[in-house]
């Protein structure tokens, strides 16, 4: 247990709880021989991963009514852990400027338990990679920066996203639903075999670049600066009023 603030070097590793109350640095690797079975962040407080490539537990959980503060700093990072929240809507999750590749195998959030905010940060071509659900209620990524999602089963981001560059697959069956807006987005792409589903309105200031399948919900909008289909497929769901079958229009390239 952290009880003051501290910067802790070295390994950390072992079936126990690393328990922090107090703002904290690790300069090292937790849980990288034998993952921890939980880290508990206190409210108001910010656990922050230095330089150390491995961070495992099984559970990081942001604790209290307050906020308490995941975040990566000064290298790569490969994170496997669920990230939870003691209470709906509270607790952050922060990538910051290390210009590198970072990534988490496992969730941020649950249905029930939303974290508040998700930052990548500072628009030094930081990429940040997840094969798992992202419940929180907003994220934002600075525009030189990417969000990508290389899952191997359904991936759901439950909050809105601004800006940055966004991901869909990564050669697999990545298949990720996002169920809020997406605005001001820099560019995005999906791959070939991965799917994308836009139940909110999606929009992009750049280029949408389609190999996979993208799939639009009735009465949304995907609006884009310019479109590259790469033999990809689209969705597009309409609202049909009448009992027959209609044929509502076709999408043209101009």
């Amino acid at each position: 247990r952290t009880s003051g603030a501290a910067t802790l070097t070295g390994t950390i590793n072992g079936a126990g709880t690393l328990d922090v109350d107090a703002n904290t640095t690790v300069v090292g690797i937790i849980g990288g021989t034998t993952a921890l079975t939980s880290v508990d962040i206190a409210a108001g407080t910010t656990l922050t991963l230095g330089a150390g490539l491995t961070y495992g537990a099984t559970t990081t959980t942001l604790s209290g009514v307050g906020t308490g503060i995941l975040s990566l700093n000064a290298s790569p990072h490969a994170l496997t852990t669920n990230v939870v929240t003691a209470t709906n809507g509270a607790g952050a999750f922060n990538v910051l400027d290390n210009a590198s590749t970072s990534s988490i195998t496992g969730n941020i959030g649950t249905s029930a338990a939303k974290l508040a905010t998700m930052d990548i940060a500072d628009g030094a071509a930081n990429v940040f990679t997840t094969t798992g659900n992202l419940y929180v209620n907003a994220i934002t990524v600075n525009d030189a920066d990417t969000l990508k999602f290389i899952g191997t089963s359904a991936q759901t981001v439950s909050g809105t996203i601004a800006d940055g560059i966004i991901t869909v697959g990564n050669g697999g069956a990545t298949d990720v639903t996002f169920s809020s807006a997406l605005t001001s987005i820099a560019s995005a792409s999906v791959a070939a075999a991965a799917k994308a589903t836009f139940d909110a309105n999606f929009t992009t200031t750049g280029a949408l670049a389609n190999a996979g399948t993208i799939e639009v919900a009735a009465g949304k909008t995907l609006a884009t600066a310019s479109l590259t289909d790469g033999t990809g497929a689209f969705q597009i769901h309409v609202n049909n009023t009448n009992a027959a079958v209609q044929t509502f229009g076709s999408i043209t390239e101009s």
